[in-house]
């Protein structure tokens, strides 16, 4: 919520535009959330720092202006920005501030970014931006000050809104009902921006999508709509929900509770591949820099070297997975029973998320997903038919140093078990168990993750742990899950089937950012 200080009557004074730029819990549209024990390094290096449009990546490129305040509380972080008098834009952006259609988003140094998977632990602010899209939706929205008494005079007001408390309240001791009352409108403004236009923008283990965005009122015509045709078999005239094969398309909100639910159970996503979600095409291509060569030092006048990158192209394909449940009678006649939640989505996750940690782990990537383990370059133990600490260290120098910022461990727990008995030279373990609940366990400082669809044999020829950086496998969701109702072909059982498919593929894009070992024949 973005509120506006100090605007003299005449327009000319300086103008301060405040509001959270960080909140706290929560998910953002990458997946991402911040604690009030995120690293955000010294506020007070915050301040004095020019403040951009939409990061830079628009006109005006120069700052529109500079943080004068920025603090912590148990919200967010707070930030106080005074628009540069001299900008030629000021005005333009104070109408779309009173709109509310701008909000703070700040961008951090990434060689200094630190997650626990979707939780992030430290992010050292580089800059703030003012911008239509932020990443976090609860910081859109506009609050005008009534200054025309002095700074902050009068409670703040926006229209369809109660009485709020200003920043100062809140700075001393409030307790943040402006954040409370305007929950719902949030939620609005939320439904609004669904769609992430600037997907391979998104950070490394987002979740991104580009699914065609619904107005509030179609999204809940499509939620009623659809739980009508659970119950009944009745579909609704809405054009953009109907198959001709009789399928209904799974609407938004319950797509997206399904894609959470497999982000928790399948490890490839849990883990950090990058997920894309598209809709409208039977296939994406996508070029991969293969290949590259250093620069090379060259004499004043002297002649360039022409060599040149190598490229590759990886296609990604609609693959189809399929699920039948089936629901008594009874339980579909009940109101009180939330089909889709109670029933179907815990049904259809675990399904899915079953067959994609096969396909994801050991898929050939012919008229199926290629598996992280088929796509990665092979390193093999040192010597046939064994293995030991020291292919662990084999393994983990082979991955070359620019991936291991980002790089992780997958076995099966049977290999698992094994190394857990591994010690270095000093005795020490390698294996480090996890630092909080729900965190993985760590190898030479990395995490584990287990993915029991792996090898759990130690013998000769088989591929038994990956290490490498899984934002360069890309998962690809097509479209959103179709449902359709089966309600025949049970009757005599007095039961109602419902045969789900959801259309994937993953593949390795970068075969250099991962590596497996393989037992030596």
């Amino acid at each position: 919520m973005l509120q506006i200080h100090n605007r003299s009557p005449d327009g000319a004074g300086p103008v301060r535009v405040a509001g959270y730029g960080i909140i706290f819990g929560g998910h953002d549209l990458h997946g991402d959330q911040f604690t009030p024990a995120t690293d955000f390094g010294l506020l007070r290096e915050v301040r004095g720092m020019g403040v951009y449009y939409d990061h830079g990546q628009r006109t005006p490129r120069q700052p529109i202006g500079t943080v004068r305040h920025v603090h912590a509380d148990a919200v967010g972080l707070w930030f106080e920005v005074e628009l540069d008098r001299h900008c030629a834009y000021r005005d333009a952006l104070l109408k779309l501030i009173e709109r509310g259609a701008l909000g703070f988003s700040t961008g951090a140094l990434a060689h200094l970014i630190k997650r626990q998977q979707q939780t992030i632990t430290r992010w050292i602010i580089g800059e703030i931006s003012l911008t239509p899209a932020p990443a976090e939706p609860r910081c859109l929205g506009v609050q005008v000050a009534d200054t025309t008494n002095g700074h902050d005079s009068g409670r703040i007001h926006q229209k369809g809104l109660g009485p709020m408390q200003t920043n100062e309240s809140n700075a001393t001791g409030g307790e943040h009902t402006a954040l409370t009352q305007i929950s719902d409108q949030l939620e609005a403004v939320a439904a609004r921006i669904e769609r992430v236009e600037q997907v391979l923008d998104a950070p490394v283990g987002s979740s991104a999508y580009l699914l065609p965005s619904q107005s509030n009122a179609a999204s809940e015509a499509a939620l009623k709509s659809f739980t009508r045709y659970l119950r009944s078999g009745v579909k609704a005239a809405l054009q953009e929900d109907t198959l001709g094969e009789g399928g209904y398309l799974v609407p938004p909100a319950y797509s997206r509770e399904l894609v959470q639910a497999l982000g928790t159970m399948s490890v490839l996503r849990q883990a950090g591949a990058r997920v894309l979600r598209i809709a409208g095409t039977n296939s994406m291509k996508v070029p991969v820099l293969n290949a590259s060569s250093a620069a090379v030092l060259t004499l004043e006048e002297g002649t360039f070297n022409e060599a040149e990158p190598t490229f590759e192209q990886v296609e990604f394909k609609p693959y189809k997975y399929t699920r039948l449940a089936k629901v008594s009678d009874e339980l579909l006649a009940d109101s009180g029973v939330d089909i889709v939640a109670g029933v179907l989505l815990p049904d259809f996750a675990q399904a899915f998320a079953k067959a994609e940690n096969t396909a994801f782990a050991t898929g050939t990537g012919t008229n199926q997903p290629q598996g992280v383990v088929t796509g990665a370059t092979v390193v093999d133990t040192a010597t046939a038919a064994t293995f030991a600490v020291d292919d662990i260290l084999r393994l983990y120098h082979a991955l070359p140093q620019i991936y291991h910022q980002q790089a992780v461990w997958l076995m099966n727990d049977a290999v698992a078990q094994v190394i857990r008995s591994f010690k270095d030279s000093t005795g020490n373990y390698l294996w480090q168990p996890g630092l909080a609940e729900g965190t993985p366990d760590r190898l030479l400082g990395r995490p584990v993750y287990r993915l029991n669809t792996m090898s759990n044999q130690l013998t000769a020829a088989q591929k038994i742990i990956v290490f490498g950086d899984l934002s360069y496998y890309w998962i690809v969701d097509f479209g959103q899950e179709t449902l359709k109702r089966l309600e025949e072909l049970y009757a005599a059982t007095g039961q109602v089937g419902f045969r789900a498919y959801r259309r994937v593929d993953g593949r390795v894009v970068l075969a250099d950012a991962l590596r497996v070992l393989r037992v030596k024949a």
